[in-house]
């Protein structure tokens, strides 16, 4: 994407919202303070299924943390 915009794949999701990579989370968090960052519903498929398979994340929870991205980017 070019100029204030950016697109963000499934790995920059995981890392904002896990925040396991402490170096990585701060590098995503000034990324979607600064541009207009987008998600592809393929990219949110993929972070449900990872959160969901490999971390054990309830559904209920995965909601909560979609529904919590808006509101932490704005």
């Amino acid at each position: 994407m070019e100029g204030n915009k950016a697109l963000l794949d499934a790995n920059a999701v995981l890392r904002f919202l896990l925040r396991d990579n402490e170096e990585q989370f701060i590098y995503i968090r000034k990324m979607v303070r600064t541009k207009s960052c987008y998600v592809t519903l393929e990219v949110m498929a993929e972070v449900c299924y990872v959160l969901e398979g490999l971390y054990q994340v309830s559904r209920e929870d995965i909601i909560s943390c979609f529904l919590g991205l808006k509101m932490e980017v704005a």
